[in-house]
């Protein structure tokens, strides 16, 4: 339901009310009851000597609250304090109401706390009121201090004074939160080296306009799950539009942002797990998940089988005759020679030097057949197995289907395949039992998430080998964002930091991996950590890999004399010679295309390489037939609610045919400072202005999983 609704009902409520019956009792004038705005000043202004408190009620989130309050203390100016009175003061006092309007109705003082009846008379009600406010632990706190402190003559019990108080912070907290400045803590490291895990924020909300609640209606505190409780901490019966208030400027190219995550529309929810979530990106779990269950499918399980053992790798077989009669061939000559080796050595008249160099070109002749042959089968299989995937890539939304029904049921997600069908070596690990299927959250209730503004609308983007470049020209470098650099060594390097003007300087937060049994084993490490990551590549050679800065590269390069490369992922390019294709992507890359955005099976970008695109601007318009839809089809569909449909035709939306599109919103490119351990704009895409917070702007605590409290991070402002 729209909040105009409730802003509507807020408006008509006195009149439903019956105020103007019931405001002369209170010694006020008829006509004032029939002023909007104005007759809830005078409610707040005769109950509670606070008329300013009818401001709060335009704020969504809070209006319900205080039009709660606005009738609770009205009815209680006239007798009616009881638990039930209470109850139905707070949700629905038309009663109530009526009865304060009849005439015998005495609009009475405020309550005698010196009188112990009139005490007694309130207590059940102002037990449901502290309640309400702040379930359990407010009772706990009011108990537990009427039981240290006696109550003074005349002064108001602990449970309606504590009932009070808590009810004013959480409504003054709501409101400084929603609309002034928010806590944020950062969970991961993706902005490392600029932000560390277990940095607090405060997210400045007037920086680029805080937003209107699009669910109001939501316990005040909390983001979407109530803590302990695991329930949700809103409801959707209040919904509002996207609406913006002015702030002091826009969203600036680098600026660190927080955000609510755009691929969090639908989440997987399991309250055992971090967060609450089991994987934040339920689009990416998706369609792994509708891989796998492709892979073990029975249709999948028969193909293979036959590829491998059955009718194709007879076939296979059979086309390699010709190498299995040279191989016979050589046998027989290779026969041959031991007998006449046989009948020459008892003649005494046999060079074995000539036999054995004779008989050792027939067998390494015979091996390399061999190893054709088999390896002749070996790329039939796998040529078959490639068209094998190829089935799913043409045709995924029968699996994609079955994988969300699989998630909604509850269910986990099955084990992870490789190509062939069989079991990873690396599995994850999931909770006994099942989840609490699919839930859908609204734009102001998903993850918030932390990252760099490297794009604004309109900007030109490309990534080349792991350098961003903005409107054709190198981004700016964050002083603290990190690259992945990696050196090739015959021995292990083992370093927890760099000499500097003869300073030992430390990096910061890393760990120390080394590639044993075939398995990584990560060992954290004190603050101070060790930022080389090594493996063995090959016997007596290892690979070390760095996190650094660009300072810290320019001078462990000096200190050490090791010649850094920066890690790069290529794209695989698809080359057009004489109309005839150079290079065609196996299946299993047109799925790995699916995990980076535009996540399209033929749109082929990695991490570190990333094709050019204009981050989409309000009121362009962009032309299908110049650029793929894939850029665009969650902005049309998620953010922008139209109908898309992809015909063999051409692109309809909301069921016309167009090659056009012009965009309603502004939309921003965003990504951590950490480039190679971030989950950001590289993997889910755009992120639309209705889903930006506001700006990181001071860290105010620091407290390092390993060390305790950073003294130096506190207070410390976010550049």
């Amino acid at each position: 339901m729209s909040i105009l609704y409730f802003f509507i009902f807020l408006l008509i409520h006195p009149y439903l009310g019956l105020w103007w019956k019931s405001f002369p009792k209170a010694g006020r004038e008829s006509w004032e009851a029939l002023v909007p705005v104005y007759n809830y000043f005078i409610i707040f202004k005769i109950t509670c000597k606070k008329p300013f408190w009818s401001l709060l009620l335009i704020f969504p989130g809070v209006h319900l609250i205080m039009w709660a309050t606005a009738n609770l203390s009205y009815i209680r100016r006239f007798g009616y304090y009881s638990f039930t009175d209470t109850l139905q003061g707070i949700f629905f006092p038309y009663y109530l109401l009526y009865k304060c309007s009849e005439k015998d109705s005495i609009y009475g003082e405020e309550t005698n706390w010196s009188n112990s009846a009139e005490r007694e008379n309130r207590k059940w009600g102002d037990h449901v009121a502290l309640f309400l406010s702040l379930p359990v632990l407010g009772h706990v706190v009011a108990m537990a201090i009427d039981a240290v402190t006696r109550d003074k003559p005349g002064t108001r019990s602990k449970v309606k004074e504590w009932g009070d108080s808590i009810l004013f912070a959480l409504v003054a907290a709501s409101i400084i939160r929603t609309y002034v400045f928010e806590p944020f803590q950062i969970p991961t490291g993706s902005m490392e080296k600029t932000l560390l895990v277990g940095d607090f924020l405060f997210v400045n909300k007037l920086a680029y306009g805080p937003k209107v609640p699009v669910t109001p209606l939501s316990y005040p505190l909390v983001h979407n799950t109530v803590p302990y409780a695991n329930i949700k901490s809103y409801t959707t019966l209040e919904k509002g539009e996207y609406t913006r208030l002015p702030g002091f400027g826009d969203v600036e190219r680098y600026d660190v942002v927080v955000f609510n995550y755009p691929s969090g529309d639908t989440a997987i929810y399991d309250p055992r797990m971090p967060d609450g979530l089991m994987g934040h990106n339920y689009h990416g779990l998706l369609m792994d998940e509708a891989y796998t269950l492709f892979k073990m499918s029975n249709y999948f399980k028969g193909k293979r089988s036959s590829i491998f053992e059955g009718k194709e790798f007879k076939k296979l077989e059979s086309r390699e005759k010709d190498n299995l009669i040279e191989i016979k061939n050589l046998d027989k000559e290779i026969s041959k020679l031991d007998s006449i080796r046989n009948i020459n050595r008892d003649r005494g008249n046999f060079s074995n030097d000539d036999f054995f160099n004779k008989k050792k070109e027939l067998e390494k002749a015979k091996r390399e057949i061999d190893k054709r042959r088999i390896e002749n089968i070996r790329n039939g299989q796998d040529s078959l197995i490639n068209l094998l995937h190829m089935e799913f890539v043409k045709k995924p939304d029968k699996w994609i289907k079955m994988a969300r029904i699989h998630f909604d049921q509850g269910k986990f997600p099955n084990p992870i395949l490789d190509e062939y069908g069989n079991l990873s070596p690396l599995q994850p690990t999931y909770p006994n039992g099942k989840h609490g299927g699919l839930v859908y959250r609204p734009v102001d209730k998903r993850e918030n998430y932390i990252k760099r503004c490297v794009g604004i609308p309109g900007d030109d983007l490309e990534i080349i080998n792991g350098v961003l470049r903005v409107n054709d020209k190198p981004a700016v470098v964050a002083e603290n964002q990190a690259l992945k650099y990696y050196t090739i060594q015959d021995k292990r390097v083992s370093i927890d930091g760099y000499r500097k003007n003869g300073e030992y300087k430390w990096f910061t937060n890393g760990r120390l991996i080394d590639f044993i049994g075939g398995k990584y084993i990560s060992i954290e490490r004190k603050r101070g950590d060790i930022k080389s990551q090594l493996f063995s590549k090959k016997p007596d050679t290892y690979r070390t890999e760095f996190n650094l800065t660009a300072s810290e590269n320019e001078d462990l390069v000096i200190d050490l004399g090791y010649e850094l490369e920066l890690e790069k992922e290529p794209r695989y390019e698809i080359e057009h010679v004489n109309d005839s294709v150079k290079y065609q992507p196996k299946a299993e890359e047109l799925i790995a295309n699916m995990r980076v955005f535009p996540n399209d099976f033929y749109v082929n970008n990695t991490t570190t390489n990333f094709q050019k695109f204009t981050v989409p601007k309000k009121g362009a318009t962009v032309d299908f037939r110049k650029n793929h839809i894939a850029w665009y089809r969650r902005i049309i569909t998620a953010y922008e609610g139209h109908k898309l449909e992809e015909k063999e035709d051409g692109i309809y939306i909301d069921g016309k045919k167009t090659n056009t599109y012009t965009f309603e919103m502004n939309y921003y490119w965003l990504m951590g400072d950490n480039r190679y351990n971030s989950a950001d704009s590289r993997i889910w895409g755009f992120v639309p202005e209705d889903h930006v917070v506001g700006r990181a702007s001071l860290v105010w605590f620091s407290k390092s999983p390993y060390m305790g409290i950073r003294w130096e991070r506190l207070f410390k402002w976010i550049e």
